[in-house]
């Protein structure tokens, strides 16, 4: 997978193409939170414009559990929200 036609949405904001399809994972957006690393969302989206108003809410939310949680919400490329729909997917084996 290659990462072509990189536009800057807002400060730390971007959003991507996929250079090898044209359906609905094509388009990605990265932003970065308060000196963490980067992090890369797939949007399920099909029109740039569609990729433009999700990219802002996706940074909006992230922006919201950071505030909501402190420091400890971001794993990585992670989220608190990622972690928790994986316990409720995986934790009933432990």
């Amino acid at each position: 997978m290659r990462f072509i036609n990189r536009v800057q949405l807002e400060n730390e904001l971007f959003l991507y193409q996929r250079s090898d399809v044209a359906d609905s994972r094509r388009w990605y957006c990265s932003y970065k939170l308060n000196d963490h690393k980067r992090v890369y969302e797939k949007l399920g989206v099909c029109t740039q414009a569609e990729a433009k108003k999700k990219a802002r809410q996706k940074l909006l939310d992230a922006e919201n559990i950071l505030r909501d949680y402190g420091e400890d919400a971001v794993f990585g490329t992670h989220t608190v929200k990622h972690a928790h729909s994986w316990f409720v997917k995986h934790g009933r084996q432990y």
